[in-house]
């Protein structure tokens, strides 16, 4: 062999020949590896058009994975860590109606189990969901000739927009994000006589998180001018104070009697005076004053200012009477179970349910010690003055089960009156008082006395308005351990949107009266009270309110958000152990009328302890 291998040679010469051979990976379509550790993503396909839900699943091979990470346009929004792979868990359902239309980026990201670099697949989709969303304008007419105050207002279908935004010649002058979508809010008008005389452009645009459509008339203002001469305000009856002068109390001012050319408009500002002098009172600019512990001893004038076209000028009224102390605490109403004679007794679950499906004016029913499962409607409406239902000790409501996301006890009739019971619930709310989609109208006049509420997967008790208003609610509970399960928590910060009590926060009014006892609350806040409550009292106990928020707010004994809150006075507050505030307002973006008379708390994490914010006033409210 050697010799033969010369015979190709040059003389004398030895040839070394190396192969060097560098192996490439290849990637498979809609997928790459590290080692042979490779996701793919399985559905949907690349440049898929997709609508609705669609399967996102994910495939990983060449390995175990620790966990696959799911991105939409390189943001992380889901992490599943056992196969089978699915965007949001074993269903794989992505909601592409919570994504704008158009082109967006599907990412996984798969971690190997026993370390090493990441495997990533991309795919492109289209998402084109019909939006439906439909904007009109129901008032003013499209060329109508307008003067003096008008209503406008529009009407959204489709979907529920997040936002209405009113335009005038291009330029947004109100937003609205609660139905009835109406300019300046419930109940206002446009004033057109702030626009000159002249044709003009009215428009509103309704957005949600993934549409917007819009819809606007021409109209034309056409308002008289006035010749004639105007003259400023001259007051000719002093402004005048109505209440009792005593911590705690709302005081309320008359701006008096004024000459002078109309339209005229009045300004206030309450005064701390000593026997010689007044200094007015910071942020008491509202025609009533809550009286606070700080004005005891001395006595309050109101100035009033009354403006036109032409000027202003001001008034003051008399003193009232030296401000005194308010009583050492509240008194709490009587919410005592009243004595009764029965006209029908239970002892069995359905004996009970048959009697509340024929209850009728005038019942007086006795439910003997027993535990009634599942969920219970409370949606007999009869006619004043009703019926009485007496729980005796030992009657339990369990609920539904895990996962049903129904209420355990669920009150939309009309004149009932209730006294004791006790009610868990793993399915959602514990109780819930609010109408149905089949309801003729809201709950009215309904009285719970005495129920004890604990150990509730969301809320305790939730009180909202929809489809129609909650009016004449009298509610006296005690409540602790609600948000169990986390999962029913719609806040980005799990734990801080399940609460003790949850009143408000709906598109349609609640009023009544509410006396809350609320302690070892693991989650959100004491009481949290949304968007229109209106004309109520609250009196709120709160003890170890726990929970620590991050990002948004929880641990306080009352928040309250959003708007169209007003007339809400909190009669008492009396707290300790807190990890957040007494008073949270941090959301609050409006409310006319909202006060607290009285509150004593200890133990409060967070500094300032009170967050009135602009909306709302504390009479007598310190820390221990």
């Amino acid at each position: 062999m050697r010799e033969a291998m010369r015979g190709f040679l040059p003389a004398g010469r030895l040839l070394f020949a190396a192969l060097v051979v560098v192996l490439l990976p290849v990637l498979p379509a809609n997928g790459a590896s590290t080692k042979g550790f490779t996701v793919t993503t399985v559905s949907p396909s690349n440049a898929q058009t997709v609508s609705g839900s669609v399967a996102w699943f994910a495939e990983v091979s060449g390995g175990s994975a620790k966990s696959v990470t799911f991105l939409i346009d390189g943001v992380a929004k889901w992490t599943e860590f056992v196969s089978p792979y699915g965007y949001g868990g074993d269903t794989g359902q992505l909601d592409t109606t919570s994504l704008v239309n158009g082109s967006h980026t599907l990412t996984v990201k798969a971690s190997p189990a026993n370390g090493g670099r990441t495997a990533t697949s991309s795919i492109t989709v289209n998402v084109s969901n019909s939006t439906g969303l439909k904007a009109t304008i129901l008032s003013p007419a499209n060329g109508q000739t307008l003067s003096g105050n008008v209503k406008w207002e529009a009407d959204v279908t489709g979907a529920t927009p997040t936002q209405v935004v009113f335009l005038i010649d291009g330029v947004a002058k109100w937003t609205e994000k609660y139905s009835p979508y109406v300019f300046s809010g419930d109940g206002s008008t446009l004033d057109t006589k702030t626009l000159p005389n002249g044709a003009h452009t009215l428009k509103v645009t309704a957005s949600t998180s993934s549409a917007q459509a819009s819809a606007s008339i021409a109209v034309n203002v056409s308002n008289p001018t006035s010749t004639s001469t105007s003259t400023a305000p001259s007051n000719t009856a002093s402004p005048t104070i109505s209440g009792t002068s005593q911590a705690g109390q709302l005081l309320t001012a008359s701006p008096g009697t004024w000459s002078g050319s109309t339209p005229m408009s009045y300004a206030y500002q309450w005064r701390r005076c000593d026997s010689t002098t007044c200094t007015a009172i910071t942020g008491a600019a509202a025609s009533s004053y809550l009286i606070g512990s700080s004005d005891v001893g001395s006595t309050l004038r109101v100035a009033v200012t009354a403006s036109n076209s032409s000027g202003s000028n001001a008034a003051t009224s008399s003193a009232t009477a030296a401000v005194t102390t308010g009583p050492s605490s509240p008194t709490w109403p009587n919410t005592a179970e009243p004595s009764y004679v029965p006209t029908k007794v239970v002892s069995t679950p359905s004996d009970f349910l048959a009697a509340l499906s024929a209850l009728k004016t005038g019942d007086i029913l006795e439910v003997k010690p027993m535990t009634i499962a599942g969920e219970v409607s409370f949606e007999a409406r009869l006619a004043s003055p009703g019926a009485e239902i007496h729980f005796d000790s030992g009657v339990k409501f369990t609920g539904a089960p895990a996962g049903s996301n129904l209420p355990a006890i669920w009150l939309h009739g009309v004149n009932l009156r209730l006294y004791g019971g006790e009610v868990t619930n793993l399915g959602e709310d514990c109780v819930r008082i609010q109408a149905g989609s089949r309801d003729p109208g809201g709950p009215t006049n309904i009285r719970w006395w005495g129920v004890k509420i604990h150990d509730c997967a969301a809320n305790g008790l939730s009180v909202q308005g929809s489809y129609y208003p909650n009016t004449g609610l009298d509610i006296a509970a005690e409540i602790w351990a609600a948000g169990q399960n986390l999962s029913l928590d719609p806040h980005a910060e799990r734990g801080t949107g399940l609460h003790g009590a949850y009143l408000g926060g709906a598109a349609t009014v609640s009023s009544g009266r509410f006396l809350l006892n609320v302690h070892d609350q693991p989650t959100g806040a004491a009481v949290s009270i949304g968007a229109n409550l209106q004309d109520s009292e609250v009196w709120i106990k709160a003890n170890r309110i726990t929970f620590q928020a991050v990002q948004q707010v929880a641990g306080n004994a009352v928040q309250l958000w959003s708007n169209h809150n007003k007339n809400i006075v909190i009669r008492d507050i009396e707290a300790s152990a807190l990890a957040g505030r007494v008073v949270e307002t941090d959301a609050l973006s409006a409310g006319t009328g909202l006060s607290v008379s009285y509150a004593r708390a200890s133990n409060v994490r967070l500094s300032p302890a009170y967050r009135l914010g602009s909306y709302v006033i504390c009479g007598d409210c310190t820390l221990w």
